[in-house]
């Protein structure tokens, strides 16, 4: 590149342009085009406004994003008695085979486009663009899905027997993969919303779907016995429809004019992640797989509702978080006090994410009782250990935010391969001796590892400071409060209650015993609670009155 055009000032940059270490790539470079002259780019520039936001505006989207996500698990507790009473474990375990080997052909489907569509979508101000660059990503995204579905139905008979050990589900594959090409195809739409920071109407579609899941699981499984199959059309209408709704909705904004430089941009970021994701999946879900060598279907059963429940921490703190978080994180990354701002979040995130851990370790026994049958009463072991497990995988995605912000995602599939690596040989050491509590452990000590590698490689690209004291501390009182409830739990039911009610709301106060929190959010917290506390008294007041 010639002297002169490396010191043209930021502004000068293309707005397609990618930075790698602080090196320019043009998109027409990317296109195999010459580059244009620096007078004829455009600077790229996020969206106006979005940049002078604070933290309390991913605060406010991610309440508003998880009031929808937290109907994920409300809806997993109000049918888990519906399906353990309905579904034998071991149908269960078969089912939850050929849905996580329906989740790793998936990754091959979506390609990351969505998540690239976002980062490309955030790099020029031009609406027009934009709208290009969201017509691309779901025509190519739509194309190739469809495509490589085909095949994948064409094989399901094999494939499921492969996942399954048990032939006859070769239809109940293929519906699972057709469901996960409509659900490719929603994703854009959805991450089109998330960029232009619709999180209202991102989450009542999200709450609608849910609602129209639950209904149609209670007849096909409640009313016509179908068992999994059940479960299985039910997904697949609700998607369908899904789909239909949100594509015709996006393409009558969007128009269709497509961008080849847009797709090439979106293949040079997502195919990383995508590829990355498949040692992801990995970590997620191996355990299953290894679990049904050495053990039963039912066992896989037990397990994956006693996971399903502990991945509660992702459902309510990491999921909300992550959907607010990263199109903000994208916004402020030109500002001075950026760095700042990323490690007091990760470390704010880690904190919520070990709240919920705590609670779900004091109330684990009494959960998988109240709502599961008697086969599946084993669960309650597995709860602690996945919770803990995704308070790391939440952190672990935070920590790779300077990945994201430096274009590095190259970098994802060696961070991710070497925490896979990890997980497999622990199960394969675990789970013989230990059965589905040793998957479990499995799960949570590769997710710290995870953390640990993707922050410390991460920092080498783009340092972004932690707060290891802080986060130490936080990690090592939830800890303590979860192994005193778990191990000497009262056997009478309502002294076992409030003591988990007790430790659950021990955590905070220990955190300030501790010395955890800084001055300023001490005198945050004290504002808040002051606040809280008069308008109690007024209201109070106005009862009094009335």
């Amino acid at each position: 590149m010639p002297r002169g055009e490396r010191r043209q000032p930021q502004r000068a940059i293309s707005a397609t342009s990618l930075t790698d270490n602080g090196n320019m790539i043009r998109e027409r470079e990317i296109a195999g085009q010459e580059s244009q002259p620096a007078e004829a780019v455009i600077a790229a520039q996020p969206a106006p406004g979005l940049h002078s936001k604070g933290p309390a505006s991913v605060l406010k989207h991610a309440i508003v994003y998880g009031l929808g996500i937290a109907a994920r698990p409300m809806v997993s507790f109000l049918m888990l008695p519906l399906y353990t009473h309905f579904i034998r474990s071991g149908d269960y375990g078969v089912y939850e085979l050929m849905n996580r080997g329906g989740e790793f052909l998936g990754i091959f489907i979506f390609l990351a486009i969505p998540r690239a569509m976002m980062r490309i979508y955030a790099l020029r101000d031009d609406r027009a663009y934009k709208h290009q660059v969201v017509t691309s990503a779901l025509l190519f995204s739509g194309c190739w899905g469809l495509l490589l579905t085909g095949a994948f139905v064409a094989a399901s008979g094999p494939l499921s027997q492969l996942l399954t050990k048990q032939p006859g589900y070769g239809h109940l594959f293929a519906i699972i993969m057709l469901s996960a090409w409509l659900d490719a195809g929603i994703q854009t739409p959805l991450s089109h919303m998330r960029a232009k920071e619709q999180s209202g109407w991102y989450t009542a579609i999200n709450i609608a779907r849910l609602a129209a899941a639950v209904s149609l699981n209670v007849y096909f499984v409640a009313v016509l016995h179908l068992g999994v199959a059940g479960i299985i059309y039910s997904s697949a209408i609700v998607t369908g429809g899904t789909w239909l709704l949100l594509v015709t909705k996006t393409l009558r904004e969007t128009g269709l004019s497509v961008s080849r430089q847009a797709i090439v941009l979106m293949l040079r970021f997502g195919l990383p992640l995508s590829i990355g994701g498949l040692p992801v999946f990995v970590l997620h879900f191996a355990d299953r797989f290894i679990l049904a060598h050495y053990y039963s279907a039912a066992d896989v059963g037990t397990y994956a509702v006693g996971y399903r429940l502990g991945m509660l921490v992702g459902m309510l703190v990491n999921d909300p978080f992550g959907l607010a978080y990263e199109p903000y994180s994208y916004a402020i990354e030109r500002r001075p006090d950026a760095k700042q701002i990323y490690s007091r979040i990760l470390t704010y995130h880690a904190v919520a994410g070990l709240l919920v851990f705590v609670g779900l370790s004091a109330f684990s026994r009494d959960i998988v009782r109240l709502m599961t049958a008697p086969d599946y009463f084993g669960a309650q072991w597995v709860v602690p250990w996945v919770a803990l497990g995704y308070v790391f995988y939440g952190m672990s995605n935070t920590a790779r935010l300077g990945l994201m912000l430096s274009q590095r995602t190259e970098l994802t599939l060696p961070l991710n391969a070497a925490a896979a690596g990890c997980n497999i040989a622990l199960n394969f050491a675990l789970l013989p001796r230990f059965g589905i509590i040793g998957a479990a452990m499995a799960t949570t000590f590769s997710f710290l590892a995870l953390a640990i590698i993707n922050y410390a490689v991460t920092y080498r690209v783009y340092p972004i400071p932690c707060e290891p004291v802080r986060l130490a501390k936080a990690v090592g009182a939830a800890i303590a409060i979860a192994a005193v409830i778990m191990l000497f739990p009262p056997r009478v039911l309502a002294l076992r209650l409030i003591a988990a009610t007790a430790c659950a709301a021990a955590y905070p106060a220990l955190l300030l015993v501790l010395g955890f929190f800084h001055k300023d959010e001490t005198r945050a917290i004290s504002r808040i609670l002051a606040r809280g506390l008069s308008a109690l008294r007024s209201k109070a007041g106005e009862v009094i009155g009335a």
